[in-house]
């Protein structure tokens, strides 16, 4: 009975010392405020070669082949929906990871480490030049207020929230199904619904966004 009572508070010693690592290191993070302090201190192994190869395959894919099928069959309004929600994609794929996980580092919510933070920033950049060119087209082809609307509500639906939402919504369908096919379906119907949603906003509010972007512009000068 002793040996079972000194076994047990052995391994609750244990547990107590590893909650106290756990917590030293999450405050020594939590005093680093740029991307390469905290890449120090993780010092997180990745294939580079691996991870670069996910890139390009995602690049090649959903970059380049896709755009110009879309573009050169003239679904231009496809096109427009699809160039600002790149992201959104590298997204799933990140989640999926694929063979070998050649996309676990292509575009993680929190990047942990410094290859991530560029793999991310890199495609938050081409995603952000999809919506300004929505926005810059349609200004140019209406007016200024028209296009600033857009990016009312583009760079929010589609770029700055979605993201972390869907990665959580999947995290919990695989803790419930334990299948991650089932979690992928689910966040490409999420991805889907997200899109569609923000074309709805546009279609039935843009005057109303119009409007609230000349209240804006005209603010300063009422001061």
């Amino acid at each position: 009975m002793n040996d079972n009572h000194r076994i047990f508070n052995n391994i609750n010693d244990n547990i107590n010392n590893i909650n106290d690592d756990i917590n030293n290191f999450i405050k020594i993070l939590e005093t680093k405020k740029n991307i390469i302090s905290v890449d120090e201190i993780i010092n997180k192994k990745i294939n580079i070669n691996q991870q670069l190869f996910g890139f390009f395959i995602y690049f090649v894919i959903f970059l380049v082949i896709i755009p110009i099928i879309l573009y050169k069959n003239n679904f231009f309004l496809i096109l427009a929906a699809y160039l600002p929600n790149v992201d959104l994609i590298a997204n799933l794929l990140t989640w999926y990871s694929g063979n070998n996980g050649i996309w676990s580092e292509l575009y993680t919510p929190t990047a942990l480490s410094f290859y991530g933070f560029l793999s991310q920033t890199v495609i938050n950049y081409i995603a952000l030049l999809g919506v300004t060119f929505i926005i810059a087209e349609e200004a140019a082809n209406t007016n200024f207020y028209s296009g600033w609307s857009l990016g009312f509500v583009m760079l929010i639906t589609t770029y700055l929230l979605p993201s972390h939402y869907t990665s959580y919504l999947m995290d919990k369908c695989y803790d419930r199904y334990k299948n991650s096919n089932v979690s992928l379906m689910v966040g490409i119907i999420m991805t889907f619904l997200i899109i569609y949603g923000e074309s709805l906003i546009l279609k039935k509010f843009k005057n109303k966004l119009i409007a609230f972007g000349k209240i804006i512009r005209n603010f300063p000068k009422k001061i």
